[in-house]
Formats: C-alpha cells, sequence, structure tokens
C-alpha cells in the first residue's frame, strides 16, 4: 500500500508539472568597469567589461538551453571601446524574455570610444533594450541597429560624434525613446526601414527624444532626424540650434505628430525645418499638430517651415503651428496635398504654390529627369502604389506633373501675407476653401 502511495504520488506531481506552465526565472549580471579582478557576474563579483558579460551569457543559454529574461547591469563607471562592441542574433531575447543592457539607476555609465567608428552596433537581432547609457566620441556613429526586431534604445546620451548619433537600419518594431542626442555632425536619428517597392512599413517609433546642435550646413542631407523608408512614427520630440533641417522626411506613409522645433535651419538655404520633396512618388506622409518657431538665422523666403520641395504631393498638412519663418508652407509643384487647419504667424508669407514642372524646372519631368526617374523606379510596383493612391492612375498627370488638386483649408494668418501663387493658372487648378485671409496675393513669374 505504501509503494502504490508513492507510485501515485509521482505520477501526480509528474501530470501537475506538465499541467502549469513554465515561467522562466529571470537570470542577472553585473558589470563594474573599476573592478580590479573579473569576477562571475554576481554583484559581489561582477565583470569588468561588456563583451565579458556578452559571452558569459551566450555560454550560459547554450550550457542550460535556456532562453530566461536577462537584465545586464551596468554599474557606474566610464567604459572604453577600443572596437564597436556587437551584439547579434545568438544575442537575442523572445517576446516573453527580453535581454536588457541597463544602467544602475543614479549611476553614470559612459561608454567612450578609443579610435572606434561605432560604439555599439546590434545586428539581426530582436527584443533587446539598451537603457539608461552615455555614448561619446565615435568617428561614424553611437549605436547602430541594423535588421533588428522590437529593439528599443531608452534613455540614453549620445553626444560628439562624427556622423550620425543613433542609426534604425532596416527591421521593424524598434523604438528610440527618451533620449538626448547632441553635437552630432551630420544626423541625430537616423532610420532607414521599411520597403518602398511593397509599401510595407517598419513600425519603427521615435518619441520623446531631444535633439540639439545636429546637422553642419556643409554635409549634404544633413537633419536633427532623417526618416526614410515607409511608416515611421516621429512623435513629441524636442528640437533645437541645428544648422540644417530639423526633420527631413523620405518616402511614404510617414507620421510627424506633435515635435517642437525652434532655431533650426540656422546656416543653410532651400530647405525647412521640416522637409521633404524631390520625389512626387513618396506620399501618404501625415504632419500634424508641431510647433516649429524661429526658422533661420533672419526671415527668408528660401528658408520655410513645413517644405514640400520639387513635386512632393499626397501628404496632409494639418493644425500645426508654425512662426517667425520666411515662408510657413511651400508647395514646389506637388499635387493633392491637403493644407488645413494651420495657426501660420509672423511670417514673411504664409502659404506659397507654385507649377515649376511646368515652368523653371520642366527638365526634371522630362526624359532622363530626376523626377522622371524617381517614377520609373517604381513602374515594375505601379500595382501596388494605385491600389494605395488611386489618384496616380491619370496617364496625362503622370507625362505632365502638374500642381493641382491642392485643397488650402481653414488655415488662419497672422501678421503675414496669407497665400502667394506663382501664376493665375495655378490658383485655377487648386482649391482654397474657407482661408480667413483669402488669396491675399498673385505673383505672376
Amino acid at each position: 500500500m505504501k509503494m502504490f502511495n508513492k507510485r501515485f504520488m509521482l505520477i501526480v506531481l509528474c501530470t501537475m508539472s506538465l499541467s502549469f506552465p513554465f515561467h522562466a526565472v529571470a537570470k542577472e549580471w553585473h558589470v563594474v568597469s573599476t573592478s580590479k579582478i573579473p569576477g562571475d557576474g554576481t554583484d559581489v563579483a561582477p565583470f569588468t567589461t561588456l563583451v565579458m558579460a556578452r559571452d558569459a551569457i551566450r555560454n550560459h543559454r547554450t550550457s542550460l538551453q535556456t532562453d530566461d529574461p536577462t537584465t545586464v547591469w551596468l554599474h557606474g563607471g566610464t567604459y572604453v571601446l577600443r572596437e564597436t562592441f556587437l551584439l547579434n542574433r545568438q544575442d537575442s531575447g523572445t517576446e516573453n524574455a527580453k535581454v536588457i543592457w541597463k544602467a544602475v539607476p543614479g549611476e553614470t555609465v559612459s561608454i567612450v570610444g578609443d579610435g572606434v567608428e561605432a560604439l555599439v552596433a546590434v545586428y539581426d537581432a530582436s527584443h533587446i533594450t539598451l537603457s539608461g547609457w552615455n555614448f561619446r566620441q565615435a568617428s561614424e556613429q553611437a549605436i547602430e541597429v541594423a535588421h533588428g526586431d522590437a529593439i528599443n534604445i531608452h534613455n540614453v546620451t549620445v553626444q560628439r560624434i562624427g556622423h550620425t548619433g543613433i542609426h534604425l537600419f532596416g527591421g521593424r518594431n524598434c523604438t528610440v525613446t527618451g533620449c538626448v542626442v547632441e553635437d552630432c555632425s551630420s544626423i541625430g536619428i537616423r532610420v532607414e526601414a521599411g520597403s518602398r517597392e511593397s509599401l510595407t512599413s517598419c513600425n519603427h517609433l521615435i518619441e520623446n527624444n531631444t535633439v540639439t546642435r545636429c546637422g553642419d550646413s556643409v554635409t549634404p542631407f544633413a537633419a536633427a532626424m532623417h526618416i526614410v523608408g515607409v511608416g515611421c512614427k516621429v512623435q513629441n520630440n524636442s528640437i533645437s540650434d541645428c544648422d540644417s533641417c530639423g526633420i527631413r522626411i523620405d518616402g511614404n506613409n510617414h507620421a510627424v505628430y506633435e515635435n517642437q522645433m525652434v532655431r533650426v535651419c540656422l546656416k543653410n538655404r532651400d530647405t525647412g525645418a521640416i522637409y521633404l520633396g524631390q520625389d512626387w512618388t513618396e506620399r501618404g506622409n501625415v504632419i500634424e499638430s508641431n510647433r516649429i518657431a524661429h526658422v533661420g538665422s533672419e526671415k527668408q523666403r528660401d528658408v520655410i517651415a513645413i517644405y514640400l520641395d520639387d513635386f512632393a504631393s499626397g501628404n496632409i498638412i494639418r493644425n500645426n503651428n508654425l512662426s517667425d519663418a520666411g515662408l510657413a508652407i511651400a508647395i514646389g509643384g506637388g499635387e493633392a496635398n491637403q493644407i488645413e487647419s494651420n495657426v501660420i504667424k509672423d511670417c514673411l508669407v504664409g502659404i506659397q504654390l507654385d507649377n515649376r514642372g511646368q515652368t523653371w524646372l520642366s527638365s526634371a519631368v522630362k526624359s532622363g529627369g530626376f523626377a522622371r526617374l524617381a517614377i520609373d523606379r517604381l513602374k515594375p510596383f505601379w500595382d501596388v502604389y494605385l491600389e494605395h493612391y488611386p489618384e496616380l492612375n491619370d496617364a496625362e498627370q503622370l507625362t505632365h506633373l502638374q500642381s493641382r488638386d491642392n485643397v488650402l483649408r481653414n488655415n488662419v494668418f497672422q501678421r503675414c501675407t496669407a497665400i502667394v501663387m506663382d501664376s493665375k493658372k495655378t490658383e485655377r487648378m487648386n482649391s482654397v476653401i474657407a482661408t480667413q485671409a483669402g488669396v491675399d496675393r498673385l505673383v505672376d513669374k
């Protein structure tokens, strides 16, 4: 009878172990750069380098065949990198067992480069978070994430980088949030992700960051933020004191919401605090509820708060507050843009439209011109574009690229010339609806 009871209990225990879900046990490791003797990663015997911690985690996971949630605590100190610290696929977490590399709260963790191009690179990995680090001194980049899934860069500080502060290339569902990026020569935060061939969104999020003194006046395409591809959301960021533009957009279906910009475009001309253009197929972008002030070192007509340059079409500019710029909004030859409910104050001109594809930039529309080449490159994927943007199904417009069907509605102008169009023809081809000041002046060229 006793033997039966023991067997019965063993069966019950085994059944219970199979019936209840397994809960992974979080594993914690510690790194202290000032430790004299490398330990085993415990809080009393920490590792001394990032590489030691990374390799120990790899060995631990391989030997135990486990994907437990993992936190690596970086204690205060300076971590000098003479080569790029690399995380790749084998360093990944999972949706339910993330890998977090985090500074101990209240302690300053400084990652400093010594002759390296990039400080940290995350390649082909997923579900990794970097949080609370301070990055300084690299010739090219502080952080590069390539083809990552759910990589989170949170609450880091990036300073004095030779080219780009934080770079997301490819991948999906990555975030850059709560970061401070300062004094990067070319670009503060750059995103290149999503497919323009299939119009598949990357779903990256750039939110609550502060970017200051990024984007010099000599590097092509310099900007505080440069967003390239499809489907990135840029929200509630603060951008200031930049020689070049605040946010440059290239691609489709990006959302730029509730950002604050002041003192941008301080040295560059023919640019905008928010800039997009030079491609008639880059559509579906929404620029909404942003506050932009003090654009350019002085009020000049070629320094613009929101610039839809060279055939930018099919975008929504809505509920923005724009002040102290030479020109608040410019539509440079594009079609089907919606400009509505913006408040424009203390600018030389509120909104300007031109039909440059029919006048001084007609060469761009002809065979071999840059606007024509941009369309030709996407011809193999034209069915995808017609599905997303039915207005493209117009053979005559595809040939001529006229400025037409732009809608200006319910914009408010204070202390500025309201609307300027380059000709009576441009006026007839576009719609001005319920605008407070109407068409205040037409300038024929």
